[in-house]
């Protein structure tokens, strides 16, 4: 993983400190410094949705776009 690490604090209208960690990821992947790894999209049937409210729309038009990976 590659990204930033901070930590941020801030106090509540009662006065009261209040600090939480934020790990901004810019970059998941599998670490290649110590070997190698084989990728393998794994095939999914469609499933049918139990709301209304759109999640599986949403979901189903992330999942039919590519992620686009750049060039070493």
């Amino acid at each position: 993983m590659t990204g930033r690490l901070r930590t941020e604090t801030w106090a509540t209208k009662e006065g009261e400190e209040r600090e939480s960690t934020v790990l901004e990821a810019t970059l998941i992947a599998h670490d290649l410094t110590r070997g190698v790894t084989r990728f393998r999209k794994v095939e999914r049937q469609q499933q049918v949705p139990t709301t209304g409210d759109g999640t599986a729309e949403a979901l189903a038009e992330l999942e039919s776009q590519r992620a686009e990976v750049p060039a070493a």
